[in-house]
């Protein structure tokens, strides 16, 4: 075969495989654009996942902290009269800045010779659309 003919060959193969390694470089690009837009996606709805977690956590340590502070002055250490009615508490302290709580009381009824309480305390945290609360119910006996 001749230098030519081996030329002319080499030629129209070239031409053959000119045009398969743009679309493939097109395809993979778009394919990787298509799993890093996932990945935002992904990384995004996982913050905010978090954010709200948080904020449920929050919410129901306000509560908790609510129901303690009801059954301080339904118990006071003093041994003074119990006070059970309504109480709205908003905390300043580090970890629940911008929570509050909200306690009811309610009894006492009478059963077996004790006296019964319950107390229910809602905690709230977070404003806007990012809004947690939790309640707790605490029942109580004097002994």
């Amino acid at each position: 075969m001749s230098l030519k003919a081996r030329n002319t060959r080499s030629m129209r193969s070239l031409h053959r495989q000119a045009g398969l390694s743009l679309p493939a470089v097109i395809v993979i690009v778009v394919i990787l654009g298509i799993v890093g837009a996932g990945l935002v996606n992904l990384t995004a709805t996982s913050n905010v996942a978090v954010g709200n977690e948080v904020l449920s956590i929050r919410a129901f340590m306000a509560a908790e902290s609510g129901a303690q502070n009801g059954m301080a002055r339904l118990f006071p250490l003093g041994g003074g009269a119990a006070q059970c009615n309504t109480l709205n508490v908003n905390f300043n302290n580090a970890g629940l800045i911008g929570c509050s709580a909200s306690i009811t009381c309610t009894g006492p009824v009478s059963i077996g010779g004790h006296d019964m309480y319950t107390l229910t305390s809602t905690g709230q945290c977070g404003s806007g659309e990012s809004v947690a609360s939790r309640t707790l119910r605490v029942g109580a006996r004097t002994l």
